[in-house]
């Protein structure tokens, strides 16, 4: 009897951290993707600054005083996109491992909730 009721406390204490796995799995794939969307509009509004600061050198390029002026108004602003693109790349890079371990977690958690309904097999 004692051997059957430690093998039920076992079996609900696996079916626990299973559930436990997957529903971390999940909250953490749903944070991968709403970071992903808005590293996605991080992207666009670099690109977007981007070519702003492209057109106004390009405009201000003609002589060499309105050079001068040109690059004093844009290099703030190009370091402002370079500090950006920096901060997208590196959460970019954490979404990738968000992702592997969000896969890594919800593959360990739901194997292991299937087996807890098998039943133990007897020894001879």
């Amino acid at each position: 009897m004692k051997s059957k009721k430690r093998l039920h406390v076992v079996k609900v204490v696996l079916r626990v951290i299973s559930i436990l796995l997957m529903v971390s799995g999940t909250v953490l794939f749903i944070l991968a993707l709403t970071i992903s969307g808005q590293v996605e509009e991080g992207k666009g509004k670099a690109d977007k600054a981007q070519k702003n600061v492209n057109t106004a050198r390009q405009i201000t390029s003609s002589s060499s005083y309105t050079k001068d002026i040109g690059e004093a108004a844009t290099d703030p602003i190009q370091q402002k996109i370079n500090a950006g693109r920096r901060d997208i790349k590196k959460y970019g890079q954490l979404v990738q491992v968000f992702y592997i371990v969000a896969i890594c977690t919800v593959g360990t958690g739901v194997p292991l909730f299937i087996i807890s309904f098998f039943p133990r097999r007897k020894r001879k």
